[in-house]
């Protein structure tokens, strides 16, 4: 049985810069996973325990933070920069698990 599990990617896109006149995009410089957590005992990956949390670093160094719900976690090793469009600004990718979605 193949496990279903979402992709979601967290667009920048919608991040501005707020000291132009003209509103740009904000690419992201880094992304992290961070507060590990037990709550979906899937463990897809063994031992490596699923995340709630996203921080990513912006170029312009503004940190951002995504708090996922109590029912989701990421589960994956590291978030990946791509550049998913082809605009040359990379999206992030990661893997999102849900308690009652992500079992297949």
């Amino acid at each position: 049985m193949i496990r279903a599990r979402r992709f979601v990617a967290v667009l920048c896109i919608g991040i501005v810069a707020s000291t132009t006149s003209m509103a740009k995009p904000v690419p992201p410089l880094s992304a992290k996973f961070s507060h590990p957590t037990n709550r979906y005992p899937h463990n897809v990956l063994g031992d490596l325990r699923g995340f709630a949390e996203l921080e990513v670093t912006l170029k312009a160094g503004t940190t951002l933070q995504l708090v996922l719900p109590e029912n989701r976690v990421f589960e994956h090793i590291a978030p990946r920069l791509w550049d998913v469009d082809g605009d040359g600004i990379p999206e992030i990718v990661a893997v999102e698990s849900d308690q009652r979605l992500g079992r297949g």
